[in-house]
């Protein structure tokens, strides 16, 4: 598989996509970077991941378009040898093109990233490495599974921005209060009394357990915390300790999580894939 590996790099490098990828992600890193004030705003991620989105399912579109994993297939190696090398090849790809994005948000987000420890900026670090390699994963298992290469532009485009909706759509109803306050006045506009009423889109029990962990399971619905867990340290720093610490502890479960996406769809495209004719 070693030669698949080098063939594949020396392919990619010398095509003028991966220069401008790579552009795109400095720049979307610089932007970043600029705008980040006390937080940062999670659409520069998403903007990094469409441009994933893009540079994985035209490459992996052209080898289904080109004929050449059946040239692969027709030289001895097996459809598993194919898959994986692919897979490496653009995680290898993407995480390259996400040090690029770090390289150009860091520096200029110094005022955002200065007041937290860097134990916290660590983790937070390779919770981002680990969502990057579960995204990467289920964008090449799908352009991998569905070999037009327009179609699978276009779906793994709207798998991210399908991915952030969900995460989103998650997160506010989760964030929905139990009780909401009713509150009565009388004529001269004084409080008379509050109601106290439970809310019909609380969210209890075991559907919240589950959405919560489903949340995270999604990668992109670990972008909130993760930005929570920076911000947290650049505002009121008596109260810092624990609700920062309250963070971390759900923090630092999010590369499992990202480990396990990455098995589970990795695994089953597996599959898919070695029982696929290659055309």
């Amino acid at each position: 598989m070693s030669n698949l590996l080098r063939a594949g790099f020396t392919r990619y490098l010398k095509h003028p996509l991966t220069a401008l990828v790579a552009v795109a992600s400095l720049i979307i890193g610089l932007l970043g970077g600029r705008n980040a004030v006390y937080t940062i705003d999670d659409v520069y991620l998403i903007a990094l991941f469409i441009a994933f989105a893009a540079f994985i399912s035209l490459f992996v579109g052209r080898e289904h378009g080109e004929g050449g994993f059946r040239n692969k297939a027709v030289t001895g190696y097996t459809k598993g040898q194919i898959f994986l090398s692919e897979w490496l090849l653009h995680t290898v790809f993407c995480l390259c093109l996400l040090l690029l994005f770090l390289i150009g948000f860091a520096p200029l987000a110094q005022e955002a990233l200065a007041p937290v420890p860097a134990r916290v900026l660590a983790l937070i670090t390779l919770c981002f490495v680990m969502m990057t390699v579960a995204v990467v994963t289920l964008l090449c298992t799908l352009s991998l599974l569905v070999s037009q290469r327009a179609v699978s532009a276009i779906l793994s485009v709207l798998l991210v921005i399908g991915l952030l909706f969900a995460s989103y759509k998650i997160e506010e109803a989760l964030s929905t209060p139990q009780y909401y306050y009713t509150s009565h006045y009388d004529e001269q506009n004084e409080l008379v009394w509050e109601e106290q009423k439970e809310s019909p889109l609380y969210v209890e029990g075991a559907a919240r357990t589950l959405l919560t962990h489903l949340n995270y399971a999604i990668p992109l619905g670990q972008s909130e915390p993760l930005i929570q867990c920076i911000g947290v340290w650049n505002y009121d720093v008596s109260w810092i300790d624990e609700h920062s610490y309250s963070h971390l502890k759900i923090v630092k479960f999010f590369p499992l999580y990202s480990l396990g996406l990455t098995i589970t769809i990795g695994g089953i495209g597996y599959v898919i894939f070695r029982r696929r004719d290659l055309k």
